[in-house]
């Protein structure tokens, strides 16, 4: 989702121009420079809502902002944490993201202060910004992300047998392994030909963290081509930004649901970036509430989807977070899926209300876990992010996790980082997300947290992606594949993963 307005300060005067998309049903709207106070206001609303103190966890809206300098080009808008407001009933967290031995401050997250459920709507929100954006003249967007918080503390990993590789215990290896603390002492991976491992800075699940809700959407990687120069969009898509109007972003199938088009063509001679919009339909109207914006994005490869994640201020989620995400504190169930049983619906879906904001399947299971995978999934394709989740389902209809995360069972895959080489195990994660470099497009860093793939300076797609793994299954694959413990060997990845396949696209965390 994304808010545009370009602000002019002269005086008091302040003059907006607005054109605003919304996903996954969060919605930015309102959006004023306040003079003199060195803040942006806006109202915010998303669906779905919820805050239990009983299980210490909520989802919030994730909120970060882009300006651009002088250059011509999208940079971060930092934060102030000092100068911020919501209403009462709502919280407001900005962390710190530590980059080259400074700290600075790119998200807010906000979200319900008191138990509840239903739409979040927070009207008047104040973010403090630097003073030097506060006056002058500026283009800024304001996004959000909905996410949810995982809360720290103990929790299993692997369920005895939902494949040979899954995790177990030292001491008791028909059982699953406890983690109690973040060093992980006595954890199997069959993977790996050593007896245990341990970790120190590698994220286990212990520590708390937030998840995006649903996986990034078609929508949402418009935005952020929106963003690019026309050499970073090169890089981002499989097609030159100056091709024709109507020119598919990531994929030349008329069959995947890829609906990302040219909108308007770049220019290669002056750098003009292209504009990227979503058309469901073909018929050259981009953004449509039926172009499919809320559809899962697919086709994107690994340096896409650390690229967005580094644009956005998040990371890779460890394999470890994803079964902590998935399961929650409770014992496991042997076989069991994102939703906390073995039973999954098997017979086609049918959409209905086709690439639109309410899109929907009239025969879901009323009883059975919901997902998007090979038996389920007519042309192997993704759906619109938490289709399942309607006015009268439950978890497990929902096919929700334990925290209220939406298909880590099914649709695309989910790529984590591995505890299964030492390229995985070297990824810190932490608190400090990769900066986009925006003349590439490339996520890039000059600290040391060994995002997989990372190459001199960049995840640009020419090494392997050591350290990465793919879990959760996908629409194109049995439902063997979607277990929340399933490790099989071979989705380890050991090449560069820029291919674009219809089943891949991915998400992000922000640990705390």
């Amino acid at each position: 989702m994304k808010y545009l307005l370009k602000n002019f300060l002269l005086l008091t005067m302040v003059l907006i121009f607005a054109n605003k998309s919304f996903s996954n049903g969060i919605k930015i709207t309102n959006v004023i420079v306040l003079p003199n106070t060195n803040q942006i206001q806006f109202d915010v609303s998303w669906e779905n809502s919820w805050r239990s103190d009983v299980l210490q966890n909520w989802d919030a809206a994730y909120i970060f902002m882009k300006y651009k300098n002088i250059s011509g080009l999208w940079t971060p808008l930092l934060f102030s944490i000092s100068n911020n407001s919501v209403p009462t009933g709502f919280n407001i967290l900005i962390p710190p993201i530590n980059f080259n031995n400074s700290t600075f401050y790119t998200g807010a997250f906000l979200y319900r202060s008191v138990s509840g459920s239903g739409t979040s709507n927070i009207s008047g929100v104040k973010i403090g910004m630097p003073p030097n954006i506060s006056t002058g003249v500026f283009d800024i967007k304001v996004f959000g992300i909905e996410m949810v918080y995982v809360p720290g503390g103990a929790y299993f990993l692997g369920d005895r047998n939902s494949s040979a590789n899954s995790f177990r215990d030292l001491f008791t290896p028909t059982d699953p392994y406890y983690v109690q603390d973040n060093t992980c002492l006595n954890l199997i991976d069959p993977i790996i030909p050593q007896t245990s491992i341990g970790f120190t800075n590698f994220p286990t699940g212990y520590n708390s963290f937030y998840c995006m809700k649903y996986e990034t959407s078609q929508g949402a990687y418009r935005d952020f081509l929106n963003t690019l120069g026309y050499t970073a969009q090169i890089n981002r898509t499989a097609f030159a930004p100056n091709s024709a109007v109507g020119t598919k972003a990531l994929t030349n199938s008329t069959t995947g649901r890829s609906y990302i088009e040219v909108a308007t063509p770049g220019n290669a001679a002056n750098n003009t970036a292209a504009i990227y919009g979503c058309d469901a339909f073909n018929n050259n109207v981009f953004d449509e509430i039926n172009d499919g914006e809320y559809v899962v994005c697919n086709y994107l490869n690994w340096p896409d989807l650390a690229a967005y994640l580094a644009w956005a201020g998040l990371v890779p989620m460890t394999e470890l977070q994803f079964e902590k995400i998935c399961r929650g504190p409770v014992q496991p169930t042997t076989g069991e899926f994102a939703w906390g049983n073995t039973l999954i619906a098997t017979s086609p879906y049918n959409i209905v209300n086709n690439a639109n904001d309410n899109e929907g399947i009239s025969n879901a299971s009323t009883t059975n876990g919901n997902a998007n995978y090979a038996a389920t999934s007519t042309g192997n394709v993704p759906f619109r992010n938490g289709i399942f989740a309607t006015a009268t389902s439950n978890r497990i209809t929902s096919g929700g996790s334990y925290y209220g995360v939406m298909e880590m069972s099914g649709s695309v895959w989910e790529r984590v980082v591995t505890t299964a080489n030492a390229e995985g195990r070297s990824y810190s994660g932490g608190s400090t997300p990769l900066f986009l470099y925006f003349t590439t497009g490339n996520a890039y860093t000059i600290s040391y947290d060994n995002w997989p793939g990372y190459n001199t300076g960049s995840i640009d797609g020419t090494v392997p992606a050591f350290g990465l793994m793919y879990r959760g299954g996908s629409n194109s694959f049995p439902a063997t594949e979607l277990r929340v413990s399933n490790r099989t060997a071979p989705y380890v990845i050991t090449l560069p993963d820029v291919i674009r396949y219809v089943d891949q696209g991915g998400r992000g965390v922000r640990n705390l």
